[in-house]
């Protein structure tokens, strides 16, 4: 019995032997998955002490990583596997619920690591988190998916989990598949846990990085962290309109934003060609609960071409309807322009305006369209012109009409029907 127990565990032993001495394809592969991506990979220090990990997003110095891990640095720097550092660093945007930012370095030509679709991520696929735990830079761990999960604060977000060794200084390190795409973002680990981590997926990232077209310096980004946990929605200082509240197919209007915790400024920096009709807008909106509420005043310039006047209004019931890291939709009354052939008048309607993301290097010009307002202008004096020749000869066309047209016949009904018709714009304009 003990020889037979005996030669089982020699086999046993053999076959664990055998498994050490040739390494699977995996583990083959896996060096190669290594030498691709941690180039990309970055330590994010303060005054040299490693706090976190980051990853290349795009080849011009943008670099994505945790908001916990730059959110208290104050002698920011990025540091590459080949050694270069970048203590020049802005931030371009940040997610506070997912603790996600952004960060942009003075670099072109950066090891960028491409994203994969985390929506095709399935339990018990295998994944490597790449990052620098204890702050031992240049750290691969390999494990799997163990479960999606919902996010414990975002309704409709997931988190993936995985079983790959996630400890402090892995924060904001890529988790990849066996591609070498990013399908995740390492977030957070369980202290008290061995092999429980969570990364946000993928797919959740991109609206993020749509909107990173601005720059902050870290204490800009703790001012605003200290003032507001509406500041995703603030830090991007220029918006452009998607739909303007004089034509909602108009694309090309440009806000500015400012704002506390508790009160908001929407100010229109360059209108669209119909807003010269409409030059100034402001909406000044007052924090209520998870919203804004406030009124909206400005100057319509009421170019017409039957008179130019500037008519103030200011209305309530202005409200942001959704704030989002990329989009505020603005609902507001706003006067409709007036009928370029009428008279200035103005009727108030409710308008909702998507504000998405514009360029800070964007020029602002002056307020209205000069060519607009002289085909204006142009069309007012020939209307004036044509208005004094009517002025003058009104009063003929009705005599003619009262003494030559009595009786039609075949020899002046023309005329008559000329004279008809000059009667009725007579009758029309009020002469």
């Amino acid at each position: 019995m003990r020889d037979r127990r005996t030669r089982s565990w020699c086999r046993i032993s053999l076959a664990a032997l055998c498994l050490v001495a040739a390494p699977p394809a995996f583990a083959q592969e896996l060096a190669g998955l290594i030498a691709r991506v941690a180039p990309s990979v970055v330590v994010i220090s303060d005054g040299g002490t490693a706090r976190g990990s980051g990853f290349v997003v795009s080849r011009n110095g943008v670099i994505l990583t945790n908001l916990h891990v730059i959110a208290a640095l104050k002698q920011p720097l990025v540091t590459f596997a080949d050694g270069r550092n970048f203590d020049r660093i802005s931030v371009l945007g940040y997610d506070r619920d997912r603790d996600l930012a952004i960060l942009k370095i003075p670099a072109t030509d950066l090891p960028a690591l491409p994203f994969g679709s985390s929506a095709k991520v399935k339990v018990g696929q295998r994944v490597v988190a790449f990052g620098t735990p204890w702050g031992l830079s240049g750290t691969a761990t390999a494990g799997i998916v163990s479960a999606v999960r919902r996010h414990p604060r975002i309704e409709g977000a997931t988190l993936l989990q995985t079983d790959a060794a996630i400890n402090p200084g892995n924060s904001g390190g890529p988790l990849v598949n066996e591609s070498a795409q990013v399908v995740g973002v390492v977030v957070s680990l369980i202290d008290s846990a061995q092999n429980l981590a969570f990364a946000v997926p993928a797919d959740e990232l991109r609206p993020l990085l749509r909107t990173s077209e601005y720059a902050v310096t870290p204490e800009e980004l703790k001012r605003y962290l200290l003032l507001t946990d509406w500041a995703p929605s603030i830090l991007p200082r220029r918006w452009r309109a998607q739909g303007d509240f004089y034509s909602s197919s108009a694309p090309s209007a440009v806000y500015e934003l400012e704002g506390q915790d508790d009160w908001m400024r929407v100010r229109l920096l360059r209108p669209v060609p119909e807003a010269s009709l409409g030059s100034k807008l402001v909406l000044s909106l007052v924090r209520t609960g998870r919203g804004y509420e406030g009124h909206s005043s400005g100057e319509v310039n009421c170019e017409t071409v039957r008179t130019s006047s500037k008519v103030p209004w200011r209305q309530g019931n202005a409200q942001i309807a959704e704030l989002s890291l990329d989009r505020i939709e603005v609902s507001f009354l706003a006067p409709m322009p007036p009928d370029p052939q009428g008279d200035c008048r103005l009727e108030f309607r409710r308008h909702s305006v998507t504000l998405a993301p514009a360029a800070e290097t964007e020029p602002v010009p002056a307020t209205g369209e000069p060519e607009r307002l002289t085909s204006i202008r142009a069309r007012r004096t020939a209307f004036q012109q044509r208005l004094e020749r009517l002025r003058r000869d009104c009063p003929d066309v009705r005599a003619k009409l009262a003494r030559d047209c009595v009786r039609v016949t075949q020899w002046n009904e023309s005329s008559c029907r000329n004279l008809d018709d000059l009667a009725a714009v007579c009758a029309r304009e009020g002469l």
